[in-house]
C-alpha cells in the first residue's frame, strides 16, 4: 500500500472492477490519471485488471479481494484504502436474479439486496467524509438500470434494488447541492454482456420495442461523462432516453400492467 496518490488525481475506488461497466469505468479512472482500488471477489482476475492498468497508464493500483454481500466487507475496503487519497467512489457491483418472490432462492434474492443497497449505502457512507474534505471535487457514481424507472413483476427485487440506487443518488445530490461533490446514477438499458443471460433476464430476448445491446465500454463512457459534468441522471442511448422519459410520465397503475406482460415469461 502507498500512501497519498502518484497522479495528483487521487483514487478511485471502483466495485465490481473487474469486468464489464466496471471495469470499462476504472480504466477510464486510470486513463485520466486517476490511481484506482478495484475491488471485485476473484484475487486473480484483480491482479490481471491491475497489472494491465499499471502498464498501460502508469497508474499506481490496489486490489481488495471482497464478497460485498457479506456485512464486514465494506469496512475492510475502506481499511484497505486508508492511506489513499479518495477522491471518487463507483457502486458498480451487482447481479441479477430473476422469478417470482416466493419461489427465488434466499441466499441470491438477499445478495442482490445486500450488493445494490447494504452496501453500495454502507461504502457510501463510509467514503462520503472523505469526499467532501478533500482539496478535489469528490466524486460519486452509483450503476443501477432503466428498470429503476418501472415496477418489476417476477423481477421485483432487482427492480426494486436499482429504483433504491436511484433515489439514493437523486436525494444525495440534492442534500449535497453546492458542496465540492456531484452525485450521479447511470442506469443503462440492455448491455452486451453475461450480466443478464445468466439470470435468464435478456430484454433484447424480450422487448416489445427496439432497444439495443449497447457494449460496456460505451455506457462507461456515457456515465463517466456525465460524472465529470455533474449530471444526476445518465440514460445512454436515445431509445432508452426517450423509453424512461415515457416511464415517468406513465400513470403507475398501467406501468404496473405493461411490466406484467413485459416480464411474463420470466
Amino acid at each position: 500500500m502507498t500512501e497519498a496518490s502518484s497522479t495528483g488525481k487521487g483514487t478511485a475506488v471502483v466495485t465490481g472492477a473487474t469486468r464489464g461497466i466496471g471495469r470499462e469505468l476504472a480504466r477510464l479512472f486510470a486513463a485520466t490519471g486517476h490511481d484506482v482500488a478495484l475491488v471485485a471477489r476473484t484475487e486473480s482476475d484483480l491482479a490481471e485488471t491491475a497489472a494491465e492498468f499499471r502498464d498501460r497508464f502508469g497508474v499506481e493500483t490496489e486490489t481488495v479481494a471482497a464478497d460485498l454481500t457479506e456485512p464486514e466487507a465494506p469496512e475492510r475496503v475502506q481499511a484497505a484504502t486508508a492511506e489513499r487519497d479518495v477522491t471518487a467512489l463507483v457502486n458498480n457491483a451487482g447481479y441479477a436474479a430473476a422469478g417470482r418472490l416466493d419461489a427465488a432462492d434466499r441466499e441470491e434474492t438477499l445478495g442482490m439486496v445486500g450488493l445494490k443497497a447494504r452496501a453500495a449505502t454502507e461504502l457510501t457512507r463510509r467514503y462520503l467524509p472523505e469526499l467532501r474534505a478533500g482539496p478535489r471535487e469528490g466524486r460519486l457514481l452509483t450503476v443501477a438500470s432503466a428498470s429503476a424507472f418501472v415496477p418489476g413483476p417476477r423481477n421485483a427485487v432487482y427492480h426494486a434494488v436499482n429504483s433504491y440506487g436511484l433515489a439514493l443518488s437523486e436525494s444525495l445530490a440534492a442534500e449535497l447541492d453546492g458542496e465540492d461533490v456531484t452525485v450521479t446514477c447511470l442506469c443503462p438499458g440492455p448491455v452486451d454482456t453475461d450480466f443478464h443471460e445468466r439470470a435468464g433476464t435478456d430484454e433484447r430476448e424480450r422487448s416489445p420495442v427496439p432497444t439495443p445491446a449497447m457494449e460496456p465500454r460505451a455506457v462507461a463512457r456515457a456515465g463517466f461523462r456525465g460524472l465529470r459534468r455533474g449530471e444526476t441522471v445518465v440514460v445512454p442511448g436515445l431509445s432508452m432516453r426517450l423509453l424512461t422519459a415515457l416511464a415517468r410520465l406513465t400513470p403507475r397503475p398501467l406501468a404496473r400492467r405493461v411490466m406484467r406482460y413485459y416480464n411474463r415469461g420470466l
